[in-house]
């Protein structure tokens, strides 16, 4: 958080209110989050980042919720950078898609796109999970 402070001050400057101060800030935001994921990853290339939600007092709930919250993470990991950006900042930020597009610098026909092109994959994961389940 503290990068993406010094950040903003750096290129306050550069701010045009074209669009909304929001979509600028996530635009800063995605680009230090990228910066940080490939400094992990070249760091600890098999660790997933992020801890799961709180823990609830039942052990075997904790273990399905670990679970959940790492397949959920793997999941989106398969996503490419671009489709899980809009498709993140659209349906867990509720970003309008016209924000979306201004935030991850792309026509708003393109953020259209990696989002439809997000959940098609995101279905065919899950259904595939749901099918592997079955099957054991």
């Amino acid at each position: 958080m503290q990068e993406v402070f010094l950040v903003v001050e750096r290129r306050l400057v550069e701010y045009r209110e074209r669009g909304s101060i929001r979509s600028w800030l996530y635009a800063i935001c995605l680009f230090v989050a990228r910066s940080s994921r490939r400094t992990a990853r070249e760091r600890t290339p098999s660790a997933l980042a992020g801890e799961p939600p709180d823990r609830g007092p039942d052990p075997e709930q904790d273990v399905a919720r670990q679970r959940s919250f790492q397949q959920a993470l793997r999941l989106l990991d398969a996503l490419s950078e671009e489709q899980r950006a809009a498709f993140l900042l659209y349906e867990v930020e509720e970003f309008t898609l016209r924000e979306v597009a201004e935030a991850v610098g792309c026509p708003l026909q393109t953020a259209y796109s990696r989002i439809q092109a997000a959940r098609q994959r995101l279905r065919e994961a899950v259904r595939v999970l749901h099918a592997e389940g079955r099957s054991t």
